[in-house]
């Protein structure tokens, strides 16, 4: 089984507005063993655009950028979660419009989460 859905969100942080749109595609990969115990893998890739704009020690700056994450949940029989991993890579360019200064960002994270007592 697999779908898609699509998330947007707006926040405010610090003086700046922010903006995040999501395209993720999940699925269903089957059942296998996690720590001893039954697991149900899904598998999540998102590919993602943001859009950030504020004042930082008196600059206006924007910042505007994509990216795409990989996540892996394993999921009990019942529901809850039992852990995950995710990768995540972005590109983005942070504005300072004043001083007409573009300075390029690269951003690679990774994410482990393993329920041990549950």
């Amino acid at each position: 089984m697999e779908w898609r859905d699509t998330v947007e969100t707006q926040s405010r942080v610090g003086g700046a507005d922010n903006s995040l749109l999501l395209f993720n595609h999940h699925q269903a990969v089957g059942w296998s063993i996690h720590r001893g115990e039954q697991a149900l893998q899904i598998t999540t890739q998102t590919d993602y655009t943001f859009h950030g704009a504020g004042v930082l020690v008196g600059q206006d700056f924007v910042l505007e950028g994509q990216g795409r994450r990989h996540a892996t949940h394993l999921l009990a029989p019942e529901g809850l979660l039992l852990g995950s991993f995710a990768a995540d890579t972005s590109e983005a360019e942070a504005h300072l419009t004043a001083a007409g200064i573009v300075i390029p960002v690269h951003q690679i994270r990774s994410d482990t989460l393993d329920i041990i007592n549950r």
